[in-house]
């Protein structure tokens, strides 16, 4: 049964088997974050600018996004 199955595969042209494959999927947007997903990061920038990562300036932009996000 496996080696018929097989063989009338290999015989299908390759639009058959193009055609049978399943449609792509619609990128979805992301989800917005949610209040415990903003507080995380609000954690992570106070950390990375206690670490001296960030200056204050870009501290303060990255915290504008999320908060605006």
């Amino acid at each position: 049964a496996q080696q018929q199955y097989y063989q009338e595969t290999a015989q299908q042209p390759p639009a058959m088997a193009v055609a049978a494959s399943p449609a792509p999927r619609a990128m979805v947007p992301p989800a917005a974050p949610t209040q415990d997903d903003k507080i995380a990061q609000l954690e992570r920038l106070a950390q990375l600018k206690a670490q001296g990562i960030l200056t204050e300036d870009e501290f303060a932009a990255e915290k504008a996004k999320v908060l605006a996000g």
